[in-house]
């Protein structure tokens, strides 16, 4: 029961990577923020470059 815990715990408390928010899910301002999170950089990425 504790492996089944821990995955669901870490499910809701580790982020989207940055594939899934711009090719699965489309949203591009959550895209930029996290980029800008990973790079310490105001990159904007626009629809024609995520995927």
């Amino acid at each position: 029961m504790i492996p089944a815990l821990s995955t669901f715990y870490f499910r809701r408390k580790l982020p989207d990577t940055v594939r899934y928010l711009g090719r699965v899910k489309g949203d591009l301002k959550e895209l930029n923020e996290a980029v800008k999170q990973i790079t310490s950089e105001n990159v904007e990425v626009d629809k024609y470059h995520c995927g």
